[in-house]
């Protein structure tokens, strides 16, 4: 990947906090949500230690008596923030009990992410969106697959996340947590040996932010050595929802090309997880929804 298509900026919590709080931005940029359960008078302390980190780096200037100008370059950041139309909510669970966030910012072709990796908050600066997939792919775990034959899967809505945990916590007794979710006695025993292979699950949430946009939708990924499962729905669905294999990664193909009798039975026409995921992410924003520049990502 090219450099100038990708830039990062590091900030504390503290200083996260400051900046959310004097540019009026979305509380939801704090992911993790590290000062939870917190004080106003703690919140204000932590808030005045962020300012002065800043200062301290020289990002931020004190103007007049009450008054700080932040440097432009970090304006020019966070304005995406305040522009984009949508944003994006990844949560990865992955197996026995992980849990990671990244948070996704849109803007014309431009995107941000927002990930919390111990005491420090990483921002990273896409300048097209082939740099955002290429980042995105190792945080899904995806890899290689390349495979085909693989049933589709049955989960339930409302206790994905539980669900699939409880998968990883008793691996032998698959079938009988997925009848306890609410798939059919005769039908769980025949998916327990593909879903025993998952080995992480990604819940995607694409949130609007204009009045009267469409309503908020919710993707599903299923990881395994050699295949993924995707799932689409509202945000309300209740019941099962049906995960649908990708015959084939995006890396997979990039990777193999120099082995043609690889490829003869995968036709690149088929679902791969960056057009699944472009695809689901536009689908909020008609802007977005078609660029010729897209086919090299999907293609």
């Amino acid at each position: 990947m090219e450099n100038s298509r990708q830039s990062k900026m590091v900030f504390s919590t503290r200083e996260m906090l400051y900046l959310v709080a004097s540019l009026n931005l979305p509380y939801s940029l704090m992911v993790g949500d590290p000062f939870r359960g917190y004080s106003k008078e703690n919140l204000k302390h932590e808030i005045e230690r962020g300012r002065q980190t800043l200062e301290e780096k020289r990002v931020l200037s004190k103007i007049g008596p009450n008054e700080w100008e932040l440097d432009s370059r970090l304006m020019g950041v966070f304005d995406v923030v305040k522009s984009s139309p949508y944003n994006l909510l990844i949560t990865t669970l992955t197996a026995p009990a992980k849990i990671s966030q990244v948070m996704y910012y849109f803007y014309d072709r431009q995107s941000l992410s927002f990930s919390l990796e111990g005491h420090l908050y990483q921002v990273n600066i896409y300048h097209d969106e082939k740099a955002m997939t290429t980042f995105l792919l190792p945080i899904l775990g995806i890899g290689e697959q390349l495979s085909q034959g693989f049933p589709s899967l049955k989960l339930p809505a409302t206790s994905f996340a539980s669900t699939m945990l409880a998968v990883w916590n008793k691996p032998e007794e698959i079938a009988a947590t997925l009848q306890a979710a609410g798939v059919e006695e005769e039908e769980a025993p025949a998916m327990a040996p593909s879903l025993g292979l998952v080995h992480a699950a990604s819940i995607f949430i694409v949130q609007p932010k204009v009045e009267g946009a469409a309503r908020k939708r919710v993707g599903y990924l299923l990881n395994a050595k050699a295949c993924l499962w995707w799932s689409e729905a509202e945000s309300s669905q209740q019941g099962l929802l049906t995960f649908t294999p990708l015959v084939y990664s995006h890396t997979a193909i990039t990777r193999v090309l120099e082995y043609d009798e690889v490829l003869l039975t995968f036709d690149p026409k088929k679902p791969n997880i960056i057009g699944k995921v472009m695809e689901f992410v536009r689908g909020g924003n008609q802007d977005l929804a078609t660029d010729p520049r897209d086919e090299e990502l999907i293609g």
